[in-house]
């Protein structure tokens, strides 16, 4: 299968450094699985010595795409689906880090078993109409065709987007549901739609949260159970 990971690195003034080594400690220590290529998304400019050295100890190969920040996190991501085709395409906010082996191949799973036209994501967040907040995928871990992705209409350009992006009501997960494809948060044995997303054992924010395939800074301590 032709998969490609792609994880946002932003260059600015180093303040996302530890993340940046989190999730390469994490993809080191944790095997995907399955074949891919990984891509680091330069946020900002080319990557700074400091990011390079930290880069060199991943023990896969990668490339690097140099992004302008436009639109921050989300608009390097679309960038990344506008020039990378692939069958499936990876998405790791920048405090992304896997939490178990085999990741890799479990999000393959459930895209050859439900299928190309359907967003995926390890965390998802139930919604809450009081603060405009719809039902969705959230960004810092999921997965789709980079095709479904330049699908979307509306072009992340200014940070002001990235929330309504994900969770307004014309934001990627809301637009997915809209045209009929399915809408899915994958945990290690389970593709669950909405509205069941919270009800999964050890899920997001539910129990220890062993559920999740991909973690990050709302499933650690102080939000989550993770150190």
């Amino acid at each position: 299968m032709n998969t490609i990971c792609t994880y946002v690195f932003p260059v600015a003034d180093g303040r996302h450094y530890e993340d940046a080594v989190r999730f390469v400690a994490s993809y080191n220590l944790r095997p995907a699985g399955a074949d891919h290529r990984l891509i680091i998304v330069s946020n900002g400019g080319q990557p700074t010595f400091e990011m390079r050295c930290l880069l060199e100890q991943l023990n896969h190969p990668y490339e690097v795409f140099v992004h302008d920040n436009t639109g921050w996190d989300i608009g390097a991501m679309q960038a990344a689906a506008r020039n990378y085709p692939a069958e499936m395409m990876v998405f790791f906010g920048t405090t992304a880090y896997l939490r178990g082996p085999h990741w890799l191949k479990r999000m393959e799973d459930a895209f050859k078993t439900r299928g190309h036209q359907c967003l995926y994501g390890s965390t998802a967040n139930q919604g809450d109409a009081r603060v405009n907040v719809t039902p969705h995928i959230r960004t810092t871990g999921f997965w789709c065709s980079p095709a479904l992705m330049n699908m979307y209409p509306n072009r992340v350009t200014d940070p002001s987007q990235r929330y309504p992006f994900e969770h307004g009501v014309l934001g990627f997960t809301q637009w997915c549901r809209n045209q009929g494809y399915g809408v899915y948060m994958v945990t290690w044995d389970a593709e669950v739609e909405f509205p069941h997303w919270d009800a999964i054992p050890n899920g997001f924010h539910q129990g220890d949260q062993s559920s999740l395939i991909v973690g990050d800074r709302l499933t650690r301590v102080p939000y989550g159970c993770d150190p």
